[in-house]
């Protein structure tokens, strides 16, 4: 099985690019270049697909680095929202084979890679999406929520499972990105400010909510033309538009036919958890973390699975595993 290392700063981008194509390739995951760059050496993956624009190393300037790092002439699939002409070109100039737009749908995805392997396109198409029966998967509070189109974001996801495994990570991570804009705004950090809501364009547009993705561009081209008048104007209002979805969460466990998780239950589910902390298993952890949905979990346990759940998100294994040790220790 082909391996395909996928680098993106944004978990919720991570995920939906591993989730389209898991079932046919060995997926590796890297939360920014640095990162990328050491599991490249030890995975030798046979091809890269990178984000375009995050912190510290662009995806230009990692695909500098693989290429002196390495002969084999491995496939560089660029992912990134911007729209430019100008950065495809120079994408496409460097050596790339080709250069996707986010949000993609996973289909698209797939079978653009398919292609660079030269292998027959599975049969994945998410044009015969039944959209009532994907509807009646999700939960009611998303029909009732002006700021999302259902609609696009299922059509975006291809599937309810998938929209809802998005929703799950765009919701768990509200808390720390807000923190993150606020205070690259306090500290008149445009750069970082102007990746972050760069990053939040592509993630709100991929679950439906078009108005906080067309702010999201605004404030991004705002960073880029050094227009601080427009996000010193545009700031609050956008960060209160966020995190007004804070207010959600997929976590439910009022229902009270589920079986009640017991403390021996989340001891084992914590030892385990913290083994594949250790391994960097993400799809072995995520297994386990789903599984928990299954009962009725007490607040405080579910605390504790949220903090554990955003760690794992941002493959920051380490926080994982503090977490988790401080709770058995």
């Amino acid at each position: 099985m082909k391996k395909i290392l996928i680098v993106d700063d944004e978990p919720l981008m991570l995920k939906f690019a591993s989730r389209a194509l898991q079932n046919r390739y060995d997926i590796i995951l890297a939360s920014s270049g640095s990162e990328a760059v050491s599991l490249f050496e030890q995975e030798k993956p046979d091809m890269i697909l990178s984000d375009l624009m995050m912190p510290v190393m662009s995806g230009y300037e990692l695909y500098d680095i693989i290429r002196k790092k390495s002969s084999a002439d491995i496939p560089f699939i660029f992912m990134t929202a911007n729209e430019s002409e100008e950065d495809k070109n120079i994408g496409f100039e460097k050596g790339a084979v080709d250069y996707i737009k986010k949000p993609f749908k996973a289909d698209l995805l797939l079978g653009s890679v398919e292609k660079i392997f030269n292998e027959t396109a599975s049969e994945n198409n998410t044009s015969s999406l039944d959209m009532e029966a994907e509807k009646n998967k999700l939960p009611e509070w998303l029909f009732d929520e002006a700021a999302i189109d259902v609609k696009k974001g299922l059509n975006n996801c291809g599937s309810a499972e998938a929209y809802l495994e998005a929703l799950d990570i765009f919701l768990a991570n509200i808390s720390d990105n807000s923190a993150e804009i606020d205070k690259f705004f306090s500290t008149n950090n445009i750069t970082d400010y102007t990746i972050r809501v760069h990053a939040l364009k592509s993630t709100s547009k991929l679950i439906g909510a078009e108005q906080l993705s067309q702010t999201a561009k605004a404030l991004e081209d705002a960073g880029h033309n050094n227009d601080l008048d427009f996000i010193k104007r545009e700031h609050e209002t956008f960060l209160r538009d966020y995190k007004h979805f804070q207010k959600y969460s997929l976590s439910d466990n009022s229902d009270s036919k589920k079986e009640k998780l017991s403390s021996e239950m989340m001891n084992d589910a914590c030892a385990t958890l913290l083994e594949y902390a250790a391994l960097e298993d993400y799809t072995s952890a995520e297994v386990i973390m789903k599984q928990l949905t299954d009962y009725e979990i007490t607040p405080s346990d579910r605390k504790l699975i949220m903090s554990i759940k955003k760690a794992m998100f941002r493959l920051d294994w380490d926080e994982m595993k503090r977490i988790i040790t401080a709770r058995t220790s």
